[in-house]
């Protein structure tokens, strides 16, 4: 526990703290309702702008934050709209967890904490990451999870 840097466990715990004050605030309950114009794009547009969303700002906060923000929002909204929400679930935590361009993303935080590596560098290489993890997800999500478990698509 020593070993851990403060400032990764600060990132941890704020990311904490903010989702459940973006849900107890009742500001997620407010998103679904904005969000539930979505409907009338088709699934794979959906997808993707989910997960393009999730990967940007999981990109700029602690993707633990994201996580637990996008989830019940989206949960919400996929009952909402009666749509299988496993689908948008697995492509939030997929691209949630692959933040690559600043030091925001836990896993980022913990390199940049070691002093080895500059932004610049995160963001120059991050960006080809983050542009083949969105098309990864979305391929993922949109063909291979319905044939993987087609009873939850």
């Amino acid at each position: 526990m020593q070993k851990i840097p403060l400032g990764v466990l600060f990132i941890l715990g704020a990311g904490i703290s903010l989702s459940l004050a973006f849900t107890t605030s009742g500001l997620a309950d407010y998103l679904v309702t904005k969000l539930s114009v979505l409907t009338i794009l088709l699934f794979p547009v959906i997808v993707i702008l989910i997960v393009y969303i999730t990967m940007i700002i999981g990109n700029t906060m602690s993707n633990t934050a994201t996580a637990a923000i996008f989830i019940p929002v989206v949960a919400s909204m996929a009952a909402l709209n009666n749509w299988p929400p496993l689908p948008f679930l697995a492509a939030i935590t997929l691209s949630s967890s692959l933040a690559f361009l600043l030091p925001m993303g836990t896993p980022n935080a913990l390199v940049y904490e070691q002093g080895k590596i500059q932004v610049k560098e995160m963001i120059k290489n991050g960006i080809v990451l983050t542009i083949f993890a969105i098309i990864m997800i979305s391929v993922f999500t949109i063909f291979l999870y319905p044939l993987l478990l087609p009873e939850t698509s």
